[in-house]
């Protein structure tokens, strides 16, 4: 007895395990949208027909962004140092701050989902730009020192450096780019970024019938402010069962509600017809078993008045009708005239005054049942009605 208790407790401890995995809740990440900020430093390249060493430059880039979904964002960012460019064997460079506006799209999110604990992502980048240059003596002395040299021979008139610029200039520019990002916490990273930037055919002061192009290449960290994501709770699927009956039951709803005004109409149309039924049988059967007359008299009388004398007749009429039918004589007093004495005595009186004249009509002694009130019961509602007797023939 003992085992198999055992064994049924076990049983069901299985059963209620079961049923609370099933119903433990489920949750989710879901993305919150933020801002971050980021700070980068890194080296440029510039293309042009000087080996690649000798054309690099530092560069530096400082954004704010905004992520605005799993996958679409976008970023104001500063990208700053220096530019470089050559010919031969001479090389100039220059200063530069190129603000910009960039959509970002994450890759990662956009092909594998979203997963805020993934190790690394890749972005995508676009934008444009506006470079505002400066600080372009190198390319002007350059020039100079080359006319020089060729004005002794006459061979080289004019610039050497055909889009040679002074001052301050702006140019265009589109970029794209790559980013990949290193999750260190939700709200800080590091990361890589790579970018090819396309100018005019100004922007390095010589003339190739072609855009100029740099390509930046940065590493930094990333901070974002706020949550990045939290947990939302997962709603368990309902059973498509319940799902066709709710539906079912929606549509049915004014059907069922239709039927059941009917049923109670058809109901109280039954019962109404029940009850007029009852009614006409009941007033046939008081017409044929029962024949009522009030005698009415004047206050202080006990003799039935010639008004009231063809009542008694009707009564007689009645009675000869109906051989086997007896007749209840009843007297009364009202209540609001004389004492209860003398309101008995009065009901009496006229009693016997109706019993007198229907003996006198012809009516047997032994058909008469003779009863009377006084004031103690009233069977009218008005006052003066009540010094009434009442026959009833039965």
């Amino acid at each position: 007895m003992k085992v198999k208790k055992f064994i049924l407790s076990c049983l069901a401890a299985v059963a209620v395990f079961g049923l609370s995995a099933q119903e433990a809740e489920k949750t989710e990440n879901v993305f919150v949208p933020h801002w971050y900020v980021q700070g980068q430093f890194g080296a440029q390249y510039t293309l042009g027909e000087v080996s690649f060493g000798k054309l690099m430059a530092p560069n530096a880039q400082l954004s704010f962004g905004r992520q605005f979904g799993e996958v679409l964002g976008a970023r104001f960012g500063i990208n700053a140092w220096q530019s470089k460019a050559g010919q031969a064997d001479y090389r100039w460079a220059w200063n530069y701050v190129a603000p910009s506006l960039d959509a970002t799209f994450n890759l990662s999110n956009a092909v594998c989902g979203y997963n805020p604990d993934r190790l690394f992502s890749l972005s995508a980048i676009a934008g444009l730009g506006v470079n505002v240059t400066l600080g372009n003596t190198q390319a002007n002395n350059f020039n100079n020192d080359l006319k020089s040299f060729h004005s002794t021979t006459g061979n080289f008139p004019g610039d050497a450096l055909e889009y040679l610029w002074n001052g301050t200039k702006a140019f265009m520019n589109a970029h794209v780019g790559l980013a990949g990002d290193f999750r260190i916490t939700d709200n800080l990273s590091a990361g890589i970024e790579v970018q090819a930037v396309a100018l005019s055919d100004k922007y390095n002061s010589k003339k190739a019938g072609n855009a100029d192009w740099y390509f930046n290449a940065l590493a930094g960290v990333e901070y974002c402010f706020g949550k990045t994501h939290e947990h939302r709770v997962v709603e368990t699927p309902r059973p498509v069962e319940d799902i066709i009956n709710e539906y079912v039951e929606k549509k049915m709803q004014p059907m069922q509600e239709e039927m059941e005004a009917l049923k109670k109409e058809v109901e109280e149309t039954k019962a109404a017809q029940e009850q007029v039924v009852a009614e006409a049988a009941a007033a046939a059967a008081k017409e044929a078993a029962v024949f009522q007359r009030e005698v009415f008299f004047t206050i202080g009388s006990h003799e039935v008045s010639p008004a009231e004398m063809s009542k008694i007749d009707e009564v007689v009429a009645a009675l000869q009708q109906n051989p086997e039918a007896q007749v209840k004589v009843i007297g009364y007093s009202d209540a609001l005239t004389g004492g209860i004495i003398a309101n008995r005595r009065h009901s009496k009186l006229r009693a016997n005054a109706v019993a007198e004249d229907l003996i006198e009509k012809g009516v047997d002694e032994t058909r008469i049942s003779l009863s009377y009130k006084g004031s103690s019961e009233q069977p009218f509602a008005e006052n003066d009605k009540n010094r009434v007797v009442i026959c009833i023939v039965k």
